[in-house]
């Protein structure tokens, strides 16, 4: 017996050599083509899943064992559903609100019916094979759509958070779905046991989800005082790691998914910083090459490509895209619903990848659904994944445009305000309307406060007595400045948004970053108010800009009622393309923070102005300081699009368009309730 197994070993071990140099070879040029793709501006994984499929059985047939690699990807698609869990922001779902599940049940259900009705009535499957299809095209995937949004610069407001809670939540159903997928193998399947998966998969995700956000954080913060510093991480990530081992098992014995049970065991740590922190250090590295050998072996060599180019599967695939448009509707669900804000979520939803192919894979390996039908799934899958990020990238692009058109717009206005105060004379006012006009010194002041006196500034000193009643007289929308900060509450950014459209505020830009707070940004035209584009006004325009400051603060406030600031400036846009940084506030010579309750003067502005430009500086700075400590590990997740966690790239700055279109911030009025922020 030990003899045959000596000369077993030793036998033909040149066949062994090329077996490794293949192997090799085939992992290098997974890399290679997955990077190309990379600079392309297309997904990575079409690069690696092509790489597998040409080099895979179903081609040139050169990778030996392959059994063994596609067994290597099941562990990384099993690890990348645990970071899933690991991953779920629960502070930004309570953000999101209902609108979040609305966007998740909606963008499921909607191509699920569509693609089981096509399948059923037009190409002609029996009922369990259509459901298959309806399931394999219902999840979304979260890391196409996270890389274009963060390179698109969005992933800080409202719709980028929308599509991220949306899509957690899409992962969450399409476990429940794979899990229910797998009961209809059977030749007659009773009502009972389909509905057994869909029973465990609820309670496991009710109960251990329970568990792991309010009971699992306490038992581990009095454990881990009791471990040394620096062993913390080490032991987070064992006891992480053990929890998957079990509820694995747990999760397939009692009928679900097992790889339910991994995003259970990741969920239990999604509150843990320093579990995050362990698990990016530790693994994160070894789970992009295994994803990339999941994609590239245990999908590429899955696929039969000789049937791509069969007519008929062409035509199912394009007839089976079709139920993207359920994926594409889910924009109903942003707000403000405006064109641009549709598609961006319409866009990111519809890209179908991980769990689509997971799906297929499974169907078809448990005689569900034949090859052909497999191979028009895959390549509407494929179609969605390639045209998908084009258009949403398309669209943040021309919306991002639009955005600083309107922020420019508003800065133009008070340009030409300037403009027509030194170039036109005004009548004598008649003896009736005769009002007192400000002195010299007065004008004088008011020009030296604005950063628009400063091209032309001795043409203004020379024109003092007639440019300052033009001025007065020119009229232009009044612009603000809202900051909030406030704890996580159901639906914070609904209410606001709502509150903010029934006062008729146009939302120039929206910027939120929360980690231990949420701290909101949004600047403002009013539709309603119009006033001098100065920064010091009239009597009674300033005090109407106090009154309407008011009454928009007795509206917000009660939003923020269990804790929380709100500040309201008024905002003076200026055209600048020069500078990528915000004006600076304006000094205030008199009045300080006192003189920034008025609402709408520019006599105190510099008070809150100030504060304000300190945060954004400190935000900045902040910012700066983790990417510089991130390195060279920041540069390779910025490649691999796929691979990126929400929590990893979580915008740690409120950099937004008005960045590039800033202005003077002026006058603070702050809600005589105002509540002190509480940790």
């Amino acid at each position: 017996m030990e003899h045959a197994v000596e000369e077993g070993l030793h036998e033909a071990p040149g066949s062994s050599f090329n077996e490794i140099n293949d192997t090799l070879l085939f992992i290098t040029m997974v890399w290679v083509v997955g990077k190309v793709f990379s600079r392309l501006g297309m997904p990575t994984l079409i690069g690696e899943i092509a790489v597998g499929v040409i080099m895979g059985p179903h081609l040139l047939d050169v990778v030996p064992k392959f059994e063994a690699l596609m067994l290597y990807g099941e562990v990384g698609l099993m690890l990348l559903v645990l970071e899933a869990g690991l991953d779920v922001d629960i502070e930004m779902l309570k953000l999101i609100g209902a609108r979040g599940v609305g966007v998740a049940v909606s963008g499921s259900i909607t191509p699920l019916a569509i693609a089981s009705f096509l399948s059923s009535q037009v190409i002609g499957l029996d009922w369990k094979a259509s459901l298959a299809v309806g399931c394999t095209l219902a999840p979304t995937s979260m890391g196409i759509a996270l890389n274009v949004l963060k390179r698109g610069k969005v992933l800080n407001t409202p719709t980028g958070q929308l599509i991220i809670a949306a899509a957690v939540l899409d992962d969450v159903i399409a476990l429940i779905l794979l899990a229910e997928l797998q009961v209809f193998e059977a030749e007659r399947v009773q009502p009972l046991r389909a509905l057994l998966p869909l029973v465990a998969s609820v309670g496991l995700m009710l109960g251990i989800g329970w568990l792991g956000t309010a009971v699992v954080p306490t038992l581990m913060a009095r454990g881990m005082a009791r471990v040394p510093e620096k062993h913390r991480e080490k032991v987070l990530l064992g006891v992480l790691l053990f929890l998957a081992i079990v509820l694995v098992p747990t999760c397939h014995n009692l009928g679900s998914s097992h790889l339910l049970g991994a995003f259970l065991a990741g969920l239990c740590f999604c509150s843990d910083e320093r579990a995050h922190r362990a698990w990016g250090k530790q693994v994160k590295r070894v789970l992009q090459w295994l994803l990339r050998i999941f994609f590239a072996a245990t999908i590429g060599f899955e696929i039969p490509i000789r049937d791509f180019f069969s007519a008929e599967v062409f035509g199912q695939a394009l007839l089976l895209f079709v139920a993207v448009l359920g994926k594409v509707a889910t924009g109903f669900w942003v707000m403000p619903l405006r064109t641009a804000e549709f598609f961006k979520v319409g866009f990111a939803m519809a890209a179908w990848g991980e769990f689509a192919f997971i799906t297929a894979t499974t169907a078809r390996a448990e005689g569900i659904i034949d090859q052909k039908t497999f191979s028009a799934v895959i390549l509407a899958v494929v179609i969605s994944v390639v045209v998908s990020p084009i258009l949403l990238r398309w669209t943040i692009v021309r919306s991002s445009r639009h955005a600083v058109a309107s922020i420019e717009a508003a800065a133009q206005s008070t340009v030409k305000s300037y403009v027509c105060a030194s170039t036109h004379v005004p009548s004598p006012p008649s003896a009736e309307g005769a009002t007192r006009q400000p002195s010299l010194e007065e004008a004088r002041r008011s020009l030296l406060r604005s950063p628009l006196a400063q091209p032309c500034f001795p043409l203004l000193l020379a024109r003092l007595p007639v440019i300052t009643p033009r001025l007065h007289a020119v009229q232009a929308p009044v612009c603000y400045h809202l900051h909030t900060q406030s704890s996580a509450c159901w639906g914070l950014n609904a209410r606001l948004l709502d509150a903010l459209s029934d006062q008729s505020l146009h939302v120039l830009d929206f910027r939120s970053q929360h980690a231990d707070y949420v701290i909101n940004e949004l600047y403002l035209k009013d539709l309603r108010l119009h006033a001098p584009p100065t920064t010091r006004l009239p009597p009674h325009k300033e005090a109407a800009v106090r009154q309407r400051v008011s009454g928009i603060l007795a509206v917000l406030s009660p939003i923020f009622a269990d804790g929380g600031t709100v500040t309201l400036v008024r905002w003076l846009p200026v055209a600048d393309k020069t500078t990528a940084t915000a004006t600076p506030p304006l000094a205030a010579e008199e009045g300080g923070a006192e003189g920034g309750g008025s609402g709408g003067s520019g006599g105190g502005g510099g008070g809150a102005g100030g504060r304000v430009g300190g945060r954004a500086a400190a935000a900045a700075a902040a910012a700066a300081a983790m990417a510089a400590s991130a390195g060279e590990e920041a540069e390779e997740y910025e490649e691999v699009d796929l691979f990126k966690s929400y929590k990893s790239q979580r915008p740690q700055t409120l950099e937004g368009f008005v960045n590039k279109t800033s202005g003077p911030l002026l006058g603070p009025v702050e809600p005589s309730d105002a509540r002190g922020w509480r940790a």
